[in-house]
């Protein structure tokens, strides 16, 4: 059966499904629960989610821990057209929106912006492990300029912490699970004085080894995450609220788990490497959890945050100020660029960002028939990458010989470390004023126009030393030498129309065109010269009809949004064999419908769906990445990667009290649906992800005032095998493993989440 097919007679099945329970329960019971509301802060003023004009998924802190998501990568499975995806480097981890993404590890901006309290983190690597003790997530699809400090051309993630609470409180959570993970988190909470309160939360996870490398006959891949948080909160007057936290997260890991994708690999390639190291590679299955190949991977990820917001109530308005610092560390040590069973070559790298921004806003009461929020915003980050090469003992030893490059033997033997050294830097100053205006013509019709002024300035250089002529092979393609000076400034005006009317006191349509900016930057690889170095804007125009209900008296919500959003010149990041390129491609269309339903047919059962077409071509991208071994390609006309037609997330939960006791039970169901997607930017027909399903069960016990809390899940129960990332092997052609003749390359996966099990029990104070 197709995955169309599978697709449609799912939604059918849960649509016949939610049909029946309504109608049955509707005629035995009248008094159905109403869904709970979902508080929103997406127009800088707390509003219930139905009521807000904007594509937007929201889940409050209680709901995050109710369906056990725990990290932004677990959270994109049941946001509609949101992605979040990490691979070979934690540090290359990436956010996408209706198919757009870009990584945050090098000279350019994320097209998605990420906001913790409102203040701008600025690479989507320093999110993972932040989630834990969180009042709400959530994410808006499509330009948010002029209500966010911090430009964004795709949308936004905005994470709120849990607050300082003037009631005493506390909890502890104990997890543990398969894998060899556990995981203890707790907060504490409560008032210091009259006027000030005080919070304090914490997070340790540790995962062991999740995957058996047989090579070195060890488990490896193993990661700990370790975070605190504290807050204070004053209440300086009754006008002037001030809330500092503090906030340091850190991650240790050794690397993730690449495997050889196996339909990729050729005989040709694995005899080849074969007769120049005298190893045998292991290729059989792409998810089974074992590697065969060198791995001294060693990370240390770390980051300081503080934020200071304080607002200040003057009359009907609002005054607030955003003041935040984040310093953010990441050190790699002894990454194996290649990953096979020969020591090639070795990577240390140290990125280091840290960035201070200061936001004003002036906000009107909301109560009026013309509200509005005026806003000034300052960004400056300093970004560094320094990284080292390490030429490997059998690259001298064996690699030199098979390239009949003998003559290069001794002296890579006489300095094999630090071979090649790259440095890149830049800094950037960003200055924004922006105005967000809503006028209520009727008492069912409000106008929203909004504008925002950017300007980004950058400065960066970039130096490259080889330490020793053996490494010719291998950065022949490179400038040895210093860069220094480049810059790249850009300035814009951007804006956002949209119109919102109120059908009923139950149903609300809006019409949205906006436009999304994001700068230019410089390229921090060494294969860009000249031109190369720098790269220009990107620029996206939305548009978009969207329509908000709640039916059954509250125990139906069902939301739709049909978008288009056109790119320009836009931002690629392609992989040229070495290293990656950044340039402006082309021109970019990603247009389809976002559906989100919730329902209660009876007081016990809870069913959601979140469901996302998209239709993906590139309109002008004349001068595409080539496949491997051919020449620059023509993709207009094509689809992009990362943009699979179909994705389904859906969910049962059935939750009632056990007779007689104090206690409640509940169990869950959920099914999670991906159609077929390219993962590479050139499109390589070997780098598709074909369609696949993930289906997840979890249940409790608690009592029923919540003082304790015992749940047990399973999640990839059927452990389906699927990639987040295929990319083409480093070095593939020293050994026969590229075709030229068909343009074939051997591939690297990076596997999904395992199936994986667990329990967690949680007391309150």
């Amino acid at each position: 059966m197709s995955s169309k097919w599978q697709l449609a007679m799912t939604v059918s099945a849960i649509a016949f499904v939610a049909t029946e329970f309504s109608l049955s329960y509707a005629q035995e019971d009248e008094e159905l629960r109403a869904l709970p509301t979902v508080t929103v802060t997406a127009q800088k003023r707390e509003e219930n989610i139905q009521d807000v004009p904007i594509s937007v998924t929201a889940m409050s802190g209680d709901m995050l821990e109710a369906q056990g998501i725990d990290s932004v990568e677990s959270l994109s499975a049941y946001v509609p057209n949101f992605k979040y995806d990490s691979s070979s480097q934690l540090i290359n981890a990436r956010i996408g929106i209706r198919g757009v993404s870009s990584t945050g590890n090098s000279g350019f901006e994320s097209s998605v912006g990420v906001f913790v309290d409102e203040a701008y983190v600025p690479r989507p690597g320093s999110t993972l492990g932040a989630m834990f003790d969180l009042a709400a997530v959530e994410v808006l699809r499509g330009p948010q300029g002029t209500l966010f400090g911090r430009n964004t051309s795709m949308g936004a993630l905005s994470i709120r912490t849990r607050r300082p609470e003037f009631s005493p409180d506390a909890a502890v959570t104990l997890g543990f699970g398969t894998l060899q993970t556990y995981n203890v988190e707790g907060f504490v909470t409560g008032p210091l004085s009259d006027d000030v309160a005080g919070r304090f939360s914490y997070s340790v996870k540790e995962q062991d080894a999740y995957m058996k490398n047989d090579f070195e006959n060890d488990d490896d891949l193993g990661r700990k995450d370790f975070g605190l948080r504290g807050q204070l909160l004053w209440n300086v007057t009754p006008d002037i609220s001030a809330n500092l936290a503090v906030d340091y997260l850190q991650i240790d890991y050794h690397g993730a788990g690449i495997e050889l994708y196996t339909p990729s690999v050729t005989d040709v390639f694995a005899d080849r490497f074969f007769q120049i190291h005298g190893e045998k590679l292991d290729y059989r299955d792409s998810f089974d959890q074992e590697v065969y190949q060198i791995h001294k991977d060693q990370s240390e990820n770390d980051q300081l945050g503080v934020n200071l917001h304080i607002d200040w109530d003057i009359g009907d308005h609002t005054l607030t100020s955003i003041t935040a610092y984040r310093d953010w560390e990441d050190q790699q040590i002894n990454e194996d660029v290649v990953s096979l069973p020969a020591e090639i070559l070795l990577r240390d790298r140290l990125t280091t960002t840290d960035n201070f921004s200061q936001e004003l806003r002036l906000a009107s009461s909301g109560a009026e028939r013309l509200n509005y929020i005026l806003g000034l915003y300052y960004y400056d980050e300093n970004y560094t990458t320094d990284t080292v090469f390490h030429l490997g003992s059998d690259y001298c030893a064996d690699v030199l010989p098979a390239l009949g490059l003998s003559q290069l033997v001794a002296p890579c033997q006489a300095d094999p470390r630090n071979a090649i050294v790259d440095a890149f830097g830049q800094d950037l100053k960003s200055y924004a004023a922006f105005a967000n205006l809503t006028y209520d013509l009727t008492d069912a019709l409000s106008l929203t126009g909004g504008l925002r002024w950017s300007r980004d300035e950058k400065e960066g250089f970039f130096e490259r030393q080889r330490a020793n002529i053996a490494a010719i092979p291998v950065a022949s393609n490179a400038t040895v030498g210093a860069d220094t000076g480049v810059e790249n400034t850009d300035e814009k005006v951007s804006y956002v129309l949209n119109a919102s009317y109120d059908f009923s006191a139950d149903v609300m349509g809006y019409a949205t065109v906006s436009t999304g900016f994001k700068s230019g930057g410089i390229n921090s690889e060494s294969q860009a010269v000249g031109s190369q170095r720098t790269f220009g804007p990107e620029n996206t125009k939305n548009y978009e009809l969207g329509l908000k209900s709640t039916l059954l008296d509250g125990s139906l919500i069902a939301n739709i949004a049909l978008f288009r959003m056109d790119i320009d010149d836009f931002q690629e990041r392609t992989f040229t064999g070495t290293g990656f390129l950044v340039g402006n491609a082309g021109s970019l269309r990603q247009s389809g419908v976002e559906l989100e339903m919730q329902a209660r047919p009876h007081e016990n059962l809870d069913l959601n769906l979140a469901l996302a077409y998209l239709d993906s071509e590139f309109t002008d991208f004349k001068n595409a990445p080539g496949l491997p071994g051919g020449p620059p390609q023509d993709l207009t006309g094509q689809r992009r990667q990362d943009s699979p037609e179909w994705s389904i997330s859906t969910g049962a939960q059935w939750s009632d009290d056990i007779p007689n006791t104090d206690l409640n039970w509940f169990v869950r169901g959920e099914y999670q649906y991906t159609s077929e997607q390219f993962l590479s930017s050139e499109l390589n027909p070997q780098a598709v992800q074909s369609a696949f399903d993930i289906v997840n069960f979890r249940a409790g016990i608690s009592a029923s005032d919540k003082k304790w809390e015992l749940n047990g899940y399973v999640r990839n129960a059927s452990d389906t095998g699927y990639c987040v990332r295929i990319y083409n092997q480093v070095f593939a052609s020293l050994y026969g493993g590229v075709n030229a003749a068909d343009n074939t390359s051997v591939q690297r996966c990076v596997p999904g989440t395992q199936m994986n099990a667990g329990a967690e029990f949680k007391i309150r104070l």
